[in-house]
């Protein structure tokens, strides 16, 4: 796990509800394999991002939402 994608993991941690860590991993693990393996594109976003929404505390949807955007700013499709 590269710098970038740590720092988002530990983000990404702070705000799932508790009990739903072992899903968020999940879904983690897999989008960083994707990156780098250069398979990661939108329509792989589109298509985890509802799963994602569904862990995150509600309180914290918009705030989680903000940061994925600035993340996905720096991928390349």
């Amino acid at each position: 796990m590269n710098e970038s994608h740590q720092k988002f993991y530990d983000f990404a941690m702070e705000n799932i509800m508790p009990g739903k860590e072992t899903e968020a991993e999940e879904l983690l693990r897999e989008g960083f394999e994707r990156y780098d393996a250069g398979t990661y594109d939108q329509s792989y976003f589109d298509e985890v991002k509802p799963k994602y929404l569904e862990l995150v505390q509600p309180d914290r949807w918009e705030g989680f939402k903000t940061a994925v955007s600035h993340f996905m700013e720096d991928l390349v499709f």
